[in-house]
């Protein structure tokens, strides 16, 4: 029986978004890809920790487990993490969470036996099969499957960068940061993830104060990771950071107060360019689909008007509203996202009263 092992950190806060990756992914699974009939199995691996209820939460997936099984079969297993090991390191997020680091103890808390499992943030869309994904990537001679960092990998071929710690800039980890990945979505190799044993090299980094802990963490201690399509980990902060230009024909970037300037990772930008119609994961690095309001910090309104964004969200809306486990965490939806496009709306006719009065 073919196992596919999907792994996922969170606690109470973010436990109703995992659910909902979890969903998509169900969703995703497709006869065109191959018979689902089969005797594929998918086993979610849910790390989490004190803050959730873990009999509450063993009914919860017992619940989910029931209602997708005809259309494959499906287990939750709950692994409850030990999270003051980790009272020294930054949370992150509005809840300070430190559910970031539980995946550093995959190799640990997962059986031996288990040679492959794909991490997913909780913040991501599954919309293609998630099966082709382990099929197709050919992991014998790496640590990690791995996609680029939309932003940070924005870096010439050769050039080498360095990260430093956020309090001593005349230290730091020196790497390439045309091959800095994003940590959303790796799909590991468990026998060299141990092999390596990255995740006690990334401890002791992060021990570091390095300004992106987990992330920067990996990207120094995973060796040579085998960069894939971009459409695995579509981050949506890309639709922010980059504009295309019809007259260049070419994706435009701009940095905070600059003129736009051209991409100087072309690999990026094709990569980017050929993922935004067909994306297999959508990776929310920007608004999160859940918000109840528009992300005013943005202060883009190109961006959050930004009809591809709004598709994803809503299709993330769709896989949501089938987590009956969290019903009263998501029936507030539909009304969230008409208050958001109605924010919208206002901010384009503000923007387009301006326009008028300037010309």
């Amino acid at each position: 029986m073919p196992k596919y092992n999907i792994a996922f950190a969170t606690d109470e806060n973010y436990l109703p978004y995992t659910f909902v990756v979890c969903q998509s992914i169900i969703d995703s699974i497709s006869t065109q890809y191959r018979d689902i009939a089969s005797d594929d199995s998918i086993i979610f691996h849910i790390l989490t920790d004190k803050s959730v209820d873990i009999a509450d939460l063993q009914l919860k997936a017992n619940s989910f487990q029931e209602r997708n099984k005809v259309i494959i079969d499906n287990q939750m297993v709950i692994h409850n993490i030990d999270v003051d090991q980790f009272t020294s390191f930054n949370g992150w997020g509005i809840h300070a969470s430190k559910s970031i680091y539980y995946r550093l103890l995959l190799s640990e808390v997962l059986d031996p036996s288990i040679k492959e499992v794909l991490y997913l943030d909780v913040d991501t869309l599954v919309l293609k099969d998630i099966r082709a994904l382990f099929d197709n990537t050919d992991l014998s001679n790496h640590v990690a499957a791995v996609v680029l960092d939309a932003i940070a990998s924005n870096e010439d071929s050769e050039s080498l960068s360095t990260i430093y710690r956020t309090n001593d800039k005349k230290q730091g980890f020196h790497i390439k940061f045309s091959k800095y990945f994003n940590s959303g979505m790796l799909l590991i190799n468990l026998d060299k993830w141990r092999q390596y044993q990255i995740g006690l090299k990334c401890i002791e980094l992060i021990k570091c104060d390095l300004p992106f802990p987990d992330q920067d963490a990996l990207n120094i201690a995973i060796p040579d990771p085998l960069i894939i399509e971009f459409k695995w980990n579509f981050q949506t902060g890309a639709l922010y950071a980059y504009e295309y230009s019809f007259v260049k024909n070419k994706l435009l970037t701009r940095a905070p107060g600059k003129e736009f300037s051209e991409i100087k990772n072309s690999i990026l930008e094709s990569d980017i360019l050929a993922s935004m119609a067909d994306p297999a994961i959508v990776h929310f690095t920007a608004f999160k689909p859940w918000q109840n309001h528009v992300n005013c910090s943005l202060n883009n309104v190109h961006y959050i008007c930004n009809n591809y964004n709004f598709e994803c969200i809503k299709k993330w809306q769709e896989s949501a509203l089938k987590v009956t486990e969290f019903a009263g965490n998501f029936n507030r939806l539909k009304f969230d996202q008409w208050i958001n496009a109605s924010y919208c709306i206002n901010q384009v006719n503000l923007a387009l009263k301006k326009e008028v009065k300037a010309r």
